[in-house]
């Protein structure tokens, strides 16, 4: 939503700041960092950032 608003560097703080909450991998929180992960993805590769992308990609894969 921030970054739909153009505010991209509080969109990148929030959801950077969200993953680290969500570290513990067990139940509920689980489908909240799979969630903010894809997010991290699409905001990524809107901007760009193809390293940044695959390195949340990889993430990604491994919690499934």
């Amino acid at each position: 939503c921030l970054a739909a608003n153009g505010d991209s560097e509080k969109a990148e703080i929030s959801l950077l700041a969200s993953l680290d909450r969500l570290d513990d991998e067990s139940g509920r929180k689980i489908v909240y960092k799979k969630q903010t992960l894809t997010r991290l993805i699409e905001y990524y590769s809107q901007q760009g950032r193809k390293s940044d992308v695959e390195k949340y990609r990889v993430m990604l894969a491994s919690l499934n």
